[in-house]
């Protein structure tokens, strides 16, 4: 129990906390998310700048439902979620006042975090008309948060703050260097950048993940058939070939369609939910942080003494599967609510010759 002072008497905290419990950490992840995010946040009490964050934004995340799909009538923004508003600006304008970098800024990059992923001009979330229902979105939030365009001048301070205070590794709070991690794929995705921060674990460490479909098959055997993802191969076989690495990541994007397809049809375990949410993960993280167009041709292909015009081809046949794989991810595996931000997906993918 929140302890009751003469604010909090006034808000409905138990049963902000309650809703934020039973609807949103579990939908984050399976397992033991939900009671850590508890025992973690929640308390201590006395670190007010977080415990109002968590209030706030679990009060907007409720704000975002009821108004998508409570009805026209529906009005945002309550008198208790303004007043929690309020109080967490106020207690990070306190707690920034106060740091002198002795102790960790994992309560401020939390604050910020949920002021930058929160603050959009529109709770509704609308979705247009789209041929594609991608499997498990519900899994990390990305129903909710995986279209959601980030406050730009929050998420600059995110990024100013990581650099000089030991980056995003260093965070120590519950999940915290996850969630960013999290955020910052579903902002790539949204962008069509690369991400900024390397894919982290739940608690804070660089992933490293086998394939999916070896990484699916203690739980699955029949996956050590499959040959999901297997024509990026061709990749190389042309001349000059691209790197064995980004064919790898290529096809570990059919692969993890595979995994999924499956899974809709098979029963599952929260531990086979666990993963496959990481798994997801890393794959797109993966994919997005491949080269581009503005990276050296070195980076891409492997060369050896090829002419210029096969260079070139090579590069945007490399180039090509790159964006479509973008759009096919983006759509049918990361589900983004309007098909209009594809539209500089396909119009490169015109301008490729």
């Amino acid at each position: 129990m929140v302890p009751l002072d003469e604010t909090t008497s006034q808000l409905k905290v138990q049963e902000i906390l309650h809703f934020a419990c039973t609807s949103i950490w579990p939908n984050f992840r399976p397992l033991t998310y939900a009671s850590k995010c508890y025992q973690s946040w929640v308390f201590p009490c006395d670190n007010k700048v977080r415990l109002y964050a968590v209030l706030w934004a679990a009060s907007y995340h409720q704000d975002v439902l009821n108004v998508t799909y409570g009805g026209p009538t529906y009005q945002a923004g309550s008198k208790e979620q303004l007043i929690l508003k309020g109080l967490t600006l106020k207690s990070l304008r306190n707690e920034v006042e106060a740091f002198t970098g002795a102790k960790p800024l994992d309560s401020i990059i939390m604050c910020i975090l949920h002021l930058a992923v929160n603050e959009t001009t529109d709770a509704r979330i609308y979705r247009d008309p789209s041929p594609f229902n991608p499997p498990f979105t519900y899994l990390h939030a990305l129903d909710i948060y995986g279209s959601r365009d980030y406050h730009p001048v929050h998420w600059t301070i995110i990024q100013d703050l990581l650099a000089r205070h030991g980056g995003v590794e260093a965070l120590q709070d519950h999940a915290l260097a996850w969630l960013l991690s999290l955020s910052d794929i579903m902002g790539a995705v949204n962008t069509l950048q690369r991400p900024i921060y390397p894919c982290l674990d739940i608690h804070g460490k660089r992933m490293v993940l086998d394939s999916p479909l070896i990484l699916f098959r203690p739980y699955a055997s029949h996956f050590a058939l499959e040959s999901a993802g297997s024509g990026f191969e061709e990749l190389l076989d042309i001349n000059p070939p691209v790197h064995r690495g980004i064919v790898a990541t290529f096809s570990q994007i059919g692969q993890l369609s595979c995994v999924l397809q499956y899974y809709t049809m098979e029963s599952f375990s929260p531990e086979v939910l666990d993963l496959l949410g990481d798994c997801r993960n890393y794959v797109h993280h993966n994919l997005f942080s491949s080269p581009d167009t503005s990276s050296a041709v070195e980076k891409i292909l492997q060369l050896s003494d090829q002419g210029p015009g096969a260079i070139e081809l090579s590069r945007e046949i490399y180039l090509t599967c790159r964006l479509a794989l973008f759009l096919c991810m983006s759509q049918a595996g990361h589900g983004l609510n309007d098909p209009q931000e594809q539209q500089p997906l396909v119009i490169k993918l015109g301008d490729l010759k």
